[in-house]
């Protein structure tokens, strides 16, 4: 009788363990590696255009493009530009 007990005790205890193991989750991402060459030679382009932009602005009279004529063209939007979503309930 002592032996069953024994197991009945180790079967609980598993069966515990698996009820608590059931509540973990888990929020799995993505880590992204960034090619740091192609990240610099898309800013360097950027930056090109972005030069004649103000270039071509300045020789129209105009002394200070708007950000917004600016960033038409951008593929990498710095993060005070990103918009912000909000979700409402």
């Amino acid at each position: 009788m002592v032996k069953s007990f024994d197991v009945f005790q180790e079967t609980l205890s598993t069966c515990r363990f698996s009820q608590r193991v059931a509540l973990v989750t888990n929020d799995a991402l993505l880590n992204e590696e960034v090619d740091a060459e192609l990240l610099i030679a898309q800013l360097k382009a950027e930056n090109r255009r972005l030069k004649m932009a103000m270039a071509n602005s300045t020789v129209r009279g105009v002394s200070q493009p708007s950000p917004n004529h600016l960033l038409c063209g951008l593929t990498h939007t710095p993060p005070h530009y990103r918009s912000v979503r909000t979700r409402t309930l």
